[in-house]
C-alpha cells in the first residue's frame, strides 16, 4: 500500500529532550522523588491518587503551579536542528503528519505549533484551573497500549490503514506502532529503545535522512 501518513513521537524523536525531565529539573523539582513515586505506585504501596499528588506537590515545591510557567519552561525546549526541515519536505510531498507523545498535552501543543503539526495526541493532561494553576493530572501509565489507541484514532479520523502510516520514533512505546504499520523508522540515539531495531523496517540517526526514505 501507499505511504500517506507519517507519525511521529516527540522526546528523543523530535527532540533530543526528555520533557518530563526537563519540566521536573527546571522547575525546582527532583527526578528522584518522581521516580521514587512511580515506584511506590508501581509496587501498589500508593494509590494512583496519591501518586498524582506527589507529582504535583514536587513540581510546585520551589515555584507556582502556574500554566504560564509550565508554557514558559517547556518551550524552552529545542527541536533538533533538522526536524523542521525534514517536517516540511513530507509536508510537501504530501503526507500526512501526527504526533504522538507521552508528554504533556501542554508541550504537545507548542511542538505542534513549532512545527505546523495540527494532528497531535499527547497521553498526558495537566489540569488548570480557571486562575491557571495546576490542579491535577491524567496520564496514561501503559504508555504502549495508550499510543497505539491514538494511532488508530487518527487512523480512523483520516480512512487511513495501519499499512498506509510510517511511525517515526525512539522509544519502547512505539513498539505497537511499528508493528502494526510493519513501517516503524528507529532513530538511533542514545535515548533509543534498542528493542525497537528488531522489528523496524528503516533506522536512522537523523531525521533529515527521512528524505532519502519517503
Amino acid at each position: 500500500m501507499a505511504i500517506k501518513a507519517v507519525i511521529f513521537d516527540i522526546d528523543g524523536t523530535l527532540s533530543p529532550t526528555i520533557s518530563w525531565d526537563y519540566l521536573t529539573m527546571r522547575i525546582g523539582g527532583s527526578l528522584e522523588e518522581n521516580a521514587a513515586a512511580f515506584a511506590d505506585w508501581s509496587t501498589e504501596r500508593i494509590t494512583e491518587s496519591v501518586l498524582r499528588q506527589r507529582l504535583i506537590a514536587n513540581w510546585t515545591r520551589r515555584a507556582p503551579p502556574l500554566k504560564v510557567t509550565f508554557r514558559s519552561i517547556l518551550e524552552e525546549i529545542a527541536l533538533h536542528d533538522d526536524a523542521p526541515a525534514a517536517v516540511a519536505y513530507l509536508r510537501n510531498k504530501g503526507y500526512r503528519i501526527a504526533a504522538i507523545t507521552g508528554s504533556f498535552d501542554i508541550y504537545a501543543d507548542i511542538v505542534g505549533e513549532k512545527l505546523g503539526i495540527a494532528d497531535r495526541y499527547a497521553l498526558t493532561t495537566l489540569i488548570w484551573d480557571a486562575a491557571g494553576r495546576l490542579t491535577d493530572i491524567e496520564t496514561n501509565y501503559d504508555g504502549r497500549a495508550q499510543k497505539y489507541i491514538r494511532f488508530m484514532a487518527f487512523c480512523e479520523r483520516y480512512g487511513l490503514a495501519p499499512a498506509e502510516c510510517v511511525a517515526v520514533g525512539d522509544s519502547s512505546n512505539d513498539m505497537e506502532l511499528f508493528r502494526v504499520t510493519k513501517r516503524g523508522i528507529a532513530v538511533q540515539t542514545e535515548l533509543e529503545a534498542k528493542e525497537l531495531e528488531a522489528i523496524a523496517w528503516k533506522k536512522i540517526r537523523r531525521l533529515k535522512e527521512l528524505t532519502a526514505i519517503l
